[in-house]
């Protein structure tokens, strides 16, 4: 099963929930959170899309995804980048 490694890389506008360097990994169904946070349904749907995309690419390069779409009701408009890796195995 593929592990991938999402670090906040740049936050465009205001969000409440992440800060540049928040990471998490997406390892199957299994989403460990790096930090003590919550997790973000309009970021985990980009975030377990891109996953889903790259299970069948054999690269170590680096890949971004932003997030859905920005959430009204906790922010003014902010939206989220998040770099992307895949690892070798778990990190936990």
């Amino acid at each position: 099963m593929a592990v991938f490694e999402f670090e906040v890389c740049h936050v465009d506008g205001y969000c409440p929930m992440y800060k540049v360097g928040d990471k998490m990994v997406v390892d199957g169904n299994r989403i460990v959170m790096k930090q003590n946070k919550d997790l973000c349904n309009y970021a985990l749907l980009s975030l377990k899309k891109k996953a889903a995309s790259l299970v069948d690419v054999e690269c170590d390069e680096e890949h971004q995804v932003k997030c859905m779409e920005k959430c009204a009701e906790y922010s003014t408009g902010g939206f989220v980048v998040f770099s992307c890796k895949r690892l070798e195995e778990a990190m936990f």
